[in-house]
């Protein structure tokens, strides 16, 4: 008998999509399989999570495993964890990107670091075509093989077959039966075109809105190349311009595909004199040599390109500029050229994406364009009651977002922030007087809205393309921005407490160190411990008997016998011991009886 329980994420609502990720139980062959932990969803009540066999992980996105670490802590969790090689690397930098965008904006993540190395370090990889056998104790049941599913790397569909009667069930979230430059088509035609039954989801969390548009044949769904072509026109007629580009993408999945291609595009219409291509992200340098080591599991056409000589890497990105930081994109910026910026934080609440849409809202000659819709969904923190307010908690921002009504997909975007106060005092202009106070003015979580910054904008343009109209040239969009309170009370004596203990041990070590420093110098000074220079041989010397002994002979001379080893008489531990500054104290009547002393 086949069971399929969703345990959270497939559903959808009226209003909305449903909260990112998805966690789904399989029962087959007296076998459950746990697949996928998206999130991450610290809300969620990880002790009623039902008893599985093995969680296996489709891909490296946040939607199929950033609750990873909650699920290693919960107690029904299990050890046999399965997923691709590159997914499990990928999936780090995807976790360290949202950890670190958190940490960025005064936030508190749902999980620490270790608990995300010791989740990672539990984990067993498998290849493609490579089968399991459940349960690993038992008579193996049913077999599970993982095949390529495309759009991301190392991205899998897995095929359980029940070994009693080799009737087959095929489970996948997201693949493309396209082939790419960085990835070959999926597999799923080949292993999995004939199914008992196929298991996977309707499209990502932006489906609400643009189903409505391919049902209605607004969309027509693109070919490959042609989209492309249409993504990099619409960069260059922005760059043209000399407006900037802001590209959300997200930590280790789809950009990969993106900065290929306008690497590619720059390198061979040679534009690094004119405009600049910037990824931005806190773990872009460990993304990218992670992505270099990995050709095998990406196209063919990548390996033949590295195995022949004089094309060297395809993913060297001569013409990309990494960055970690906004400074040090500040710094690529004052060379004055138009900029192309990849920059994580698809959701555009958090991460530099964020930071760079409130920074470019006064240019309407900026552009933004969204490539992918994963994170248009609704806010985490609506999930959890609201109580009272910690200083890490963010207010919102309510920008308004101008909209240049160019014909790319999401719409080329641009944000104008407005100071309150600052309409006409005029009777005719109050109303405009007060809609522009209402802009840039700060408001509480709680009036927010309950969707994302990317969802809100991507509900604004669908609208206007269902209406067959052009997007208003301005419209209110919520962003979440960070504010930094002062830490006070108990916050801040834990603080001072933590950093004082950790300067003690600092200086503990400090002393340590030089202690041994000084204990290596006094060994060289005195000579002490070291062997005799002369190297000692056993040589048969016959003795005035007549019999035949072995004795020292020196390598000076062949007759010659060697001097006793001379015993070393230092003691380091002693050295170390009586060596430290001994700081005695006395009390006061014993200091004014010294100084008054008369010898």
């Amino acid at each position: 008998m086949l069971r399929v329980t969703p345990i959270y994420g497939s559903r959808w609502k009226s209003q909305g999509p449903a909260p990112v990720g998805s966690c789904t139980l399989v029962e087959y062959a007296d076998v459950k399989v746990l697949i996928n932990v998206g999130g991450p969803l610290a809300h969620f009540d990880w002790k009623s999570l039902p008893q599985h066999d093995c969680l296996v992980l489709t891909d490296s996105t946040l939607e199929s495993m950033g609750s990873l670490p909650l699920y290693c802590g919960s107690p029904s969790s299990t050890s046999e964890v399965y997923a691709t090689f590159p997914t499990v690397k990928m999936g780090q930098m995807s976790l360290y990107e949202y950890h670190a965008n958190l940490s960025l904006d005064g936030g508190r993540p749902p999980y620490s670091l270790e608990e995300m190395d010791d989740a990672f370090s539990s984990m067993k990889t498998i290849k493609y075509s490579q089968t399991l056998y459940l349960p690993t104790r038992e008579k193996p049941r049913l077999s599970i093989t993982a095949h390529r599913a495309g759009h991301v790397v190392g991205g899998a569909f897995y095929v359980l077959e029940r070994l009693k009667d080799e009737t087959s069930v095929v489970i996948t979230s997201t693949y493309h039966i396209a082939k790419e430059l960085h990835l070959d088509s999926s597999t799923l035609l080949q292993y999995g075109a004939t199914p008992d039954v196929l298991i996977t989801r309707p499209g990502g969390p932006g489906m609400p809105f643009l189903g409505q548009l391919y049902q209605a044949k607004k969309l027509k769904p693109p070919l490959v190349s042609q989209s492309q072509r249409t993504l990099v026109e619409h960069i260059l007629s922005v760059l043209r311009r000399d407006g900037n580009v802001l590209l959300p993408v997200d930590a280790s999945g789809r950009v990969l595909e993106l900065v290929l291609l306008l690497s590619q595009h720059w390198e061979r219409h040679r534009l690094q004199g004119a405009y600049n291509l910037v990824w931005l992200g806190s773990m872009v340098g460990n993304t990218i040599d992670f992505a270099r080591s990995q050709l095998e599991w990406m196209a063919a056409s990548l390996g033949a390109q590295f195995d022949s000589p004089g094309k060297g890497h395809p993913y060297a990105l001569k013409a990309v500029q990494l960055c970690t930081s906004i400074v040090e994109l500040d710094a690529i910026l004052a060379n004055g050229n138009p900029t192309c910026v990849l920059a994580n934080g698809l959701s555009l609440d958090h991460g530099p994406a964020r930071d760079l849409l409130l920074k470019w809202a006064d240019n309407d000659n900026h552009a933004i364009l969204f490539t992918d819709s994963s994170q248009c969904h609704e806010r985490p923190h609506r999930h959890q009651k609201i109580g009272k307010r910690t200083p890490s908690e963010k207010p919102a921002l309510r920008e308004n977002i101008e909209t240049a009504g160019g014909p790319s997909k999401a719409g080329s975007a641009s944000s104008q922030e407005k100071l309150p106060g600052s309409g006409a005092a005029s009777a005719d202009h109050q109303e405009e007087s007060q809609e522009d106070d209402d802009i840039g003015a700060a408001i509480l979580e709680e009036e927010s809205s309950d969707y994302t910054t990317s969802y809100q904008l991507l509900c604004h343009w669908c609208k206007a393309k269902m209406e067959d109209r052009e997007m208003e040239d301005s419209v209110n969009v919520d962003v979440l921005v960070p504010r930094r309170t002062p830490l006070a009370g108990q916050e801040l004596k834990t603080f001072l407490e933590e950093e004082e203990s950790t300067r003690l041990s600092k200086r503990k070590q400090e002393e340590e160190q030089a202690m041994l420093r000084e204990v290596e110098l006094a060994k060289g000074r005195l000579r002490l411990g070291d062997e005799h220079q002369g190297q000692h041989q056993q040589t048969p010397v016959v003795s005035s008997e007549g019999s035949i002994g072995n004795k020292n002979v020196s390598s000076k001379g062949a007759g010659g016998l060697s001097r006793p080893k001379k015993k070393s008489r230092f003691d380091s531990s002693l050295f170390l011991k009586f060596s430290k500054p001994l700081h005695c104290t006395y009390p006061a009547w014993a200091h004014a009886l010294f100084a008054h002393r008369i010898d």
